[in-house]
């Protein structure tokens, strides 16, 4: 038997915790009001119909009984379409053309916690990149982020997603300066090492199950190397800015031993591990040590890298090693790499190594990619 909309209300009431006068005061209502709609001896006024549903985290259609569960694999659509053409050797489509078509999709799923995660990602990337033209469109889509975020927190029942939702607010208050925000979501995610991924595998070794066990570990292996790779490099970063060139090798340094040991018979390196920030760094701190040839040296590396690397491009890749042969991750190269590398090679740093020859011959090459 389908349900009322007084069900329905009470259920997405008690669904999120509410009680009838916390929602009743979300909506300027009295409590009895309330009451009356979940007995279903009246119904909301037209007026209340779009409050209800932004409170509930839902789409009107829900309210009226008309959610199609389709509805969820069509959003699922709509994102890979999305993002598909950032896939691909497209340079005419950007992540600003990608964020249009996930916020046009929202006017249809206005409440969806999945299509609103994924415009917060790509709307929050936008601005931390600076790639907006106006500061009234910088306004406009930094108030839109907060918005998306809010309601994924609020309305999400998957916890990964509310707390990838708190690790964008966390970058945008701190690109905009606003650390005490910063904070208090940092606050919120929980202090603990063991992962979903860990868990299982624990499961799977009790039930003797090994090809499961080897399925869940090399996951946990392969985000773990990930992990340790993005808190390592700023490390090394940051050592940098404190001009202690020495300490920030040896980090950098750290970063390539770790990989080669786990990828070093492989003729690709998953783009999980950018290395081209990595070799970029030990160069920059070679050229302020005053060892510009050492700083060459690691330039004509990320050179190799990147078209090493460039071959997989768009490309499925298997990794033949037994520390990631069950990996699940599906590992793509893109051309984005060589665009960066034209652009490192011309930052202000490397100014003085222009007149070098083994320079010279090496920004020849990046310049013809």
């Amino acid at each position: 038997m389908q349900e009322t909309m007084g069900q329905i209300i009470k259920r997405l009431r008690k669904e999120r915790n509410f009680t009838q006068e916390e929602l009743a005061e979300q909506l300027g209502v009295t409590c009895q009001a309330v009451s009356k709609w979940e007995n279903d001896s009246g119904l909301p006024d037209i007026s209340q119909v779009v409050p209800l549903a932004v409170v509930f985290g839902v789409s009107t259609d829900v309210l009226f009984g008309r959610y199609n569960a389709n509805d969820d694999a069509t959003v699922d659509d709509i994102i890979r379409e999305a993002k598909a053409p950032l896939k691909t050797d497209n340079s005419n489509y950007s992540e600003v053309d990608c964020y249009n078509a996930l916020t046009n999709a929202l006017k249809t799923y206005p409440n969806n916690t999945k299509l609103l995660l994924e415009a917060l990602t790509f709307g929050a990337g936008i601005l931390m990149d600076d790639d907006v033209e106006t500061e009234e469109q910088k306004d406009r889509l930094y108030t839109d982020c907060l918005h998306y975020a809010e309601l994924v927190i609020n309305y999400s029942k998957d916890v990964s997603s509310v707390l990838r939702a708190h690790k964008w607010l966390i970058y945008l208050y701190c690109h905009f300066g606003q650390f005490e925000n910063a904070k208090k979501h940092a606050s919120m995610f929980p202090k603990a090492n063991e992962t979903q991924g860990m868990m299982q595998a624990w499961i799977s070794r009790a039930m003797k199950n090994n090809d499961d066990e080897i399925k869940f570990r090399c996951n946990t292996f392969a985000s773990l190397l990930s992990a340790i790779e993005f808190e390592l490099r700023p490390l090394g970063d940051a050592y940098k800015r404190q001009k202690k060139y020495e300490e920030a090798i040896k980090v950098y340094e750290t970063i390539l031993n770790i990989v080669d040991a786990v990828y070093g018979s492989c003729e690709y390196t998953p783009p999980m591990h950018c290395l081209a920030w990595v070799h970029f760094g030990l160069a920059h701190s070679s050229l302020l040590l005053g060892n510009d040839e050492a700083a060459i040296d690691w330039l004509e590396k990320e050179y190799e890298f990147n078209v090493r690397n460039a071959r997989h491009f768009n490309k499925q890749t298997h990794l033949p090693i037994p520390a990631l042969a069950a990996c699940e991750f599906k590992f793509f190269s893109g051309r984005y790499h060589i665009e960066d590398l034209k652009e490192e090679f011309n930052y202000s740093c490397f100014e003085r190594l222009k007149g070098n020859p083994r320079f010279d011959a090496l920004l020849e090459k990046v310049e013809k990619l």
